[in-house]
């Protein structure tokens, strides 16, 4: 299997938003993962997958 879910941003986005991520999630019902993008980095109070 390959991943073919991804973001994607240019240095202007990544200037103005430099704490940004992208967390994968589980697949349910697809066979693509849905994608979160955290714009202020990701928290302590969110559990890792």
């Amino acid at each position: 299997m390959e991943r073919l879910d991804r973001a994607m941003c240019n240095s202007d986005w990544r200037t103005m938003l430099p704490e940004a991520t992208v967390r994968v999630l589980p697949r349910a019902y697809s066979d693509h993962s849905p994608l979160i993008v955290y714009t202020q980095g990701m928290h302590s109070h969110i559990p890792p997958s």
